[in-house]
């Protein structure tokens, strides 16, 4: 299945239309001829607001700060008290996630992390619908070696050949860069993204903003 019949190209596509080749922006023309068998839907904007707002209160019952981030994705702080209201990380995380399922009937991936950047990778392991929790550095370590490095939140298409360039293949690779090659040629946006994943808090949860920005 994929959505965008409406707008001429594919802007999102379930698991089992990725795996037959179909990727984002590909012309719809295109995805009939050769996947006749793809499921070609419109777009319904406000079904996906609508969502967006539902699972946002949702989130607020659970957590003081939160931050949409786009239409389909927030980062929320979990405060001590708060996850100790749920008797631990894990409890938490199943409860949240059991709430949102149960009232939305949609499925999330949610990942907790000493950090955004972290956070963000531990949610993208498990897709779709996985809870990852890196509560010690060895479940960060595992985790970063898992994570191939165009598959890093916060590094774009150009910047990626260059890091392979220089042999690596991991977020694990990136945060055992030396800082000095980073600071010597690269911009300061990914050295922040270095320290984030190995664990020093930066960008902090920013509440009442507009994702736009």
């Amino acid at each position: 299945v994929i959505v965008g019949g409406d707008r001429g190209i594919a802007v999102a596509m379930s698991p089992e239309a990725k795996k037959l080749g179909v990727t984002r922006g590909m012309p719809v023309f295109q995805i009939k001829k050769i996947f006749p068998e793809v499921i070609i839907l419109p777009h319904h904007f406000d079904l996906y607001r609508d969502i967006s707002e539902r699972m946002r209160q949702i989130l607020a019952s659970y957590f003081s700060s939160i931050e949409e981030y786009s239409i389909d994705e927030c980062f929320a702080l979990a405060l001590p008290a708060e996850v100790d209201y749920f008797g631990g990380e894990i409890n938490l995380l199943k409860e949240l996630k059991g709430d949102i399922e149960g009232t939305l009937g949609v499925t999330y991936s949610l990942g907790l992390g000493r950090t955004k950047a972290l956070a963000k990778l531990a949610s993208k392991l498990e897709k779709p619908g996985g809870v990852v929790a890196l509560l010690t550095k060895e479940d960060e370590k595992r985790a970063l070696k898992s994570t191939p490095i165009d598959n890093i939140w916060g590094i774009g298409r150009r910047t990626i050949p260059r890091l392979t360039s220089l042999g690596l293949r991991t977020a694990y690779d990136f945060v055992n860069l030396k800082d000095e090659i980073i600071g010597k040629d690269f911009s300061q946006p990914l050295s922040i993204l270095k320290k984030e994943l190995s664990g020093e808090s930066i960008l902090k949860v920013e509440s009442d903003i507009d994702p736009r920005d």
